[in-house]
């Protein structure tokens, strides 16, 4: 929803009768309830539920968490210029105003209501001509408000006079379609983008009064911008009426999202319309704008794309919460003709900023609008448009409209509800989640708890009487007997003995014993006739139980992943039958396949439903195992046989510099020429803020202009002044080469098309796509040529993997986060092309190492089978040594953890905290490095976590905003589970000698790059991908971007493969070591 023309003044609002001044909107994009805090959405964050029986407050919600009410907020002092022009034209309209519709109402008539959806301030004119031609008279039919959230009103009734600017609508026109769609369109969206993604379409201004009136039956609409205020917007009546004969509309980015949340038959699209559907936001201005009338450029930003902005960067960790809540608050606090950037951080709480540049930098990277008007254009280019509408109960209905995930807590859930877990695409629902937990073992424990839980808070309990009738034989007996054979007491005397020695009382046994007995009972009963009460405490106790929901989700996601991959293709064979009814008697625990179905036929598990598990067990083992061979399999790494020639790629021999175990180029000799590269960049800071910390090394951060996929800035770290900026001006170069590439298109196919054509392309489903990801293997896609080091061959990849910007139909688009999922991960820079790859192939290397030692260790934990080892500090190499004892010196405890994955190149996580056993509250600093040579890892992954550290307290100044990230760093939830901090804050694991870490230490860093191809080969991956994307502006340095295809990435809405393994490693066969 937009208003053109840049030379209006702004439009004050005046108090209006039961309409509530606004407050402050939530920068999280989450519309919170107002009754009870359960739990912290992240650190300082608070979410919201309804209806427990006391209030339950772990953290102060912050100011942008408040329920954002209705209206606009006045400011102290603002004067109510409701006309554009001053002077006592003003005075007397508004008087009229208010005055006509009090007359009104005391003559019997309805005082006019401004809906919930519609801005709370009032539509005028604003020039004499105007004014004048209100007065004319006009037939009722001819007045119409023109405000867009009053719905019944603009439809049924005549407007009051001058209760809003009413102006006959446009000529209309009075042609059919030919069958393209029709696509109103303004400043949401550049037209010449537009136009690459849906370029058959009829593409229109702004939508307005009047203009559906003449559009055929069939024809597909498309709302992207409407006009109102200055012009009559388009009607929820007028609407309804071209659906009625026949015409399909959707709604997306900013009026199309108003309409199709007010109106069910529209087809709604894209997280605008998403938040205005669930209440997360309801004011008309979070999309208004003012923007040039005849180039549509926009001269004020949205409100919502404010708070998308903010959300996006404050859980990237790039902007403090504290920080975000007063963007939020001061855009709120603006009206939108005022609403510019500059504008808020000219508020208070942002004056003193000195970052206020590059945080706004960083702010413009994102447009939501933007990128829903896109999804919208891509939806109807891909034909996933209702083919028709039909009529139910007087309601016209759209079929197959899509559907979003509600983003608030409901007071209440239905107790079969499904599950969902985005971080692996997996949705389940609860009773298959419940029988998966009976047949793996783990129902018992957590039915247990659920029914203490149920029971101590009153829930109601109800069993069957026959449920906990008595067996014939005693069963208290009867586990005695059992408890006797685990004790190894052979005699009774024995037992007497020893049940004395041990203080246990015959009665007092026995009490216990039945006690047990009917809790057992009561488990059986619940899990063969589970009530919705018991159904809810069994997810609640999932939930609370240190991460035990999700990690079972996951877990069950995982089997279902890996049956489909091969149950089209053959049934598991006998032995693979048996192998699953091993693995399931094992896991409950067993000694026999006939005790174990019979103790899951007492929870309610029918022998079909059985057999249908064991088969679907026996289906995952059998597509997992040479994964579960590569995973647990210590590999050797083998180099390339030959060198990387004829491939148009120009990997040459570079030697390292004297004295130096990783860069071609000596510091002082880097420095300079890492200043020429920063003027040709535009760099206008270089900052140091590693002096905050106690640590004793630097952190640079380079600050530039460029695009908006990355949402961090660039930094260095080093044990000197001039490594760190000379690293924080490479990682600027590298993104800005990422932001300038171009690559050519080499094809334009589907997937299935370029392969039954004979082209050598990577299969998109293996290149970390988000899991909404709407690619198909029918989908038209663009190409690129790239390299692979391992093939020696060029095959070719989908572009948008290879570029920054959304491209049509990108296949990295997600619309849950709305927007494409793309990260500097596998970017690298150098001084030679060599240099630059090995750098970014070592980071994809870490970051699947830490994905798989994350799910292990905490997100969520308490799965897989390695054994992880903690360095001993004291048999580090000099370098990193002397950082340790830098560390520590200022107070600090360190631990480095070898997390070296299956692809054998070494691979360290280093944590930097107060000792918590020293009083106070310690602060996590994590740094991750990956390198063939182990003692570079090392020292890299040490200075990371001195690089988080400053960007965490940096974050903490009044004048500084913006925290240090190393770029690319993932946005999946920072958990916190108790047996994880235990895991790193305790001193009492076992250790390694430094020198036991295998790696490999050349000369050129052209041999290490070869190494490193080898072992990731030796994993079982059979793709390196790399791409040149040097430019002449980072002369003579040098960029890349490299890909493993198949390797875990840091998209937070993927799982990969070995990632779902690394989640059932107990439900698989064991690879040989």
């Amino acid at each position: 929803m937009d208003r053109g023309g840049h030379r209006r003044r702004r439009a004050e609002v005046p108090p209006v009768p039961g309409v509530e001044p606004a407050a402050p909107a939530h920068h999280a994009l989450r519309r919170p309830h107002a009754r009870r805090v359960l739990a912290s959405a992240h650190p300082g964050h608070a979410q919201v539920c309804r209806g427990l029986p006391v209030p339950l407050r772990l953290l102060p919600p912050p100011r942008s968490l408040l329920r954002p009410r209705r209206g606009r907020r006045r400011v102290a002092g603002e004067r109510c210029n409701v006309l554009g022009n001053a002077g006592p034209l003003r005075r007397s309209f508004r008087g009229a105003v208010l005055n006509e519709e009090a007359a009104h109402h005391r003559q019997g008539g309805r005082r006019r209501r401004i809906d919930r959806r519609s801005a709370a301030y009032l539509r005028v004119p604003t020039v004499v001509q105007e004014w004048a031609a209100l007065q004319q008279d006009h037939r009722a039919g001819d007045l119409q408000s023109c405000d867009p959230g009053s719905a019944a009103e603009a439809d049924h009734a005549p407007a009051a006079r001058g209760a809003g600017r009413v102006v006959r609508p446009r000529a209309r026109k009075e042609t059919t379609l030919d069958g393209r769609p029709l696509i109103f369109l303004g400043p949401s969206l550049p037209r010449s983008v537009a136009e690459q993604v849906l370029p058959e379409a009829d593409y229109r201004p702004p939508i307005r009064r009047g203009d559906l009136d003449a559009v055929a039956s069939g024809t597909v609409v498309g709302i992207i911008d409407g006009v109102f205020a200055d012009v009559l917007a388009i009607s929820p009546g007028e609407i309804r009426a071209a659906i009625t004969r026949g015409v399909v509309v959707l709604g997306a980015a900013s009026m199309g999202a108003l309409r199709a949340t007010e109106i069910p038959a529209v087809v709604g699209l894209g997280r605008i319309h998403e938040m205005y559907r669930d209440g997360v936001i309801e004011r008309d201005d979070e999309v208004a704008v003012l923007f040039e009338e005849d180039t549509y450029r926009t001269l004020t930003v949205p409100l919502v794309n404010v708070r998308y902005a903010v959300e996006r960067l404050v859980r990237t960790g790039t902007l403090a919460p504290r920080t975000g809540d007063d963007i939020v608050l001061a855009a709120q606090a603006l009206h939108y003709t005022d609403r510019t950037y500059e504008a808020i951080f000219d508020a208070p709480s942002l004056a003193a900023k000195a970052d206020a540049e590059e945080t706004i930098a960083l702010l413009r990277r994102f447009d939501l609008k933007r990128e829903d008007a896109q999804l919208l254009l891509e939806y109807v280019a891909a034909g996933q448009v209702p083919e028709s509408v039909r009529v139910e109960t007087g309601e016209l209905v759209i079929a197959d409209a899509p559907a979003y995930p509600t983003p608030r807590v409901r007071d209440r859930e239905a107790a079969d509800a499904h599950l969902h877990v985005w971080e692996s695409g997996d949705t389940v629902s609860f009773a298959e989640l419940v029988q998966f937990l009976k047949v793996t073992g783990r129902f018992d424990v957590v039915a247990r708890a659920a029914l203490l839980r149920l029971t101590t808070g009153g829930g109601p309990l109800w069993v069957s009487p026959d449920a906990l009738a008595d067996s014939a034989r005693d069963p208290a007996q009867s586990l005695l007997d059992f408890l006797r054979l685990q004790w190894g007491w052979e005699s009774p005397e024995e037992t007497h003995v020893t049940m004395g020695d041990l203080g246990l009382g015959l009665e007092d046994v026995s009490d216990s014993l039945h006690a047990e007995v009917t809790v057992a009972r009561l488990v059986a009963a619940v899990g063969r006739h589970p009530t919705t009460a018991m159904s809810k405490a069994l997810r609640a106790g999932l939930w609370i139980d240190d991460l035990a929901l999700k990690r079972e989700i996951l877990r069950l996601g995982a089997v279902r992943h890996f049956a489909r991959q091969v149950a089209a293709h053959s049934e598991p064979t006998t032995a693979e039958y048996e192998e699953a009814r091993r693995c399931i008697t094992r896991l409950r625990p067993a000694l026999s396949w006939p005790q174990a179905s019979s103790a899951l036929g007492v929870l309610g598990v029918s022998r079909t439903a059985l057999d249908g598990a064991a088969r679907e067990l026996a289906l995952a083992r059998r597509a997992a195992a040479p994964l579960v061979k590569v995973l647990e399999r210590p590999t050797a790494p083998v180099c390339p046989a030959g060198p990387w020639t004829g491939m148009g790629i120009g990997l040459v021999p570079t030697p390292k510099v004297s004295g130096s175990r990783r860069f071609s180029v000596d510091t002082d000799k880097a420095r300079v020429i890492a200043d020429d590269i920063a003027r040709q960049l535009g760099v206008v800071r270089v900052g140091m803020v590693g002096e905050l910390t106690t640590l004793g090394v630097h952190i640079a951060q380079a600050f530039a202009q460029r695009s908006g996929w990355s949402a961090s800035f660039a930094s260095g770290k080093a044990e000197t002044v001039d490594a760190a900026k000379t690293g924080a001006i490479m990682e600027e170069a590298e993104i800005q080469a990422q932001d300038a590439f171009r690559p050519r298109t080499a094809l334009r196919a589907s997937y299935e098309r370029a392969v039954a054509e004979g082209a050598v392309v990577v299969a998109p489903d293996r290149l970390g796509l988000p899991f909404d990801s709407r690619w198909t293997s029918q989908a038209e896609l663009e190409w690129a040529e790239t390299v692979d080091l391992i093939g020696g061959r060029k095959v070719l990849v989908p572009t948008a993997v290879l570029v920054s910007g959304r491209l049509p139909g990108d296949i990295l688009y997600s619309p849950r986060l709305g927007g494409k999922v793309f990260s500097s991960s596998g970017l690298g820079s150098g001084f030679s092309l060599a240099e630059a790859a090995t750098h970014a192939v070592a980071e994809l290397v870490e970051r699947h190492a830490t994905r798989l030692a994350e799910l292990e260790i905490d997100n969520p934990g308490g799965i897989g089978c390695r054994e992880f080892r903690f360095v001993d500090l004291e048999s580090l190499p000099d370098v990193p040594r002397r950082i340790v004892t830098k560390y520590e010196h200022g107070g600090m405890s360190v631990r480095l953890l070898d997390i070296t994955s299956e692809v054998r190149v070494p691979t360290f996580h280093a944590r930097v905290f107060e000792d918590p056993f020293s009083g106070g509250r310690s602060t996590v600093s994590d740094g991750f490095a990956t390198h063939p040579d182990p003692e570079v890892a090392a020292t890299m992954a040490l200075l990371e976590a001195a690089q988080t550290k400053a960007g965490y307290i940096a974050g903490g100044r009044e004048d500084y905003s913006l925290q240090a990230r190393s770029l690319g760093r993932h946005e999946r939830p920072r958990t916190g589970r108790p047996a994880a901090h235990a895991f790193w804050f305790g001193n009492d694991r076992p250790t390694q000698d430094f020198g036991t870490v295998a790696g490999y230490v050349a000369d050129d860093i052209l041999d290490e790059l070869r190494w490193m191809v080898g072992a990731i080969e030796a994993a079982g991956f059979d793709q390196v991908l790399l791409t040149d994307l040097t430019v002449d502006r980072i002369a003579p340095a040098y960029a890349v971007r490299a890909v493993i295809p198949g390797s875990e990435t840091t998209n937070p809405l993927c799982t990969g493969d070995r990632g779902r393994a690394t989640c059932i490693r107990d439900l698989l066969p064991r690879g040989r070591r």
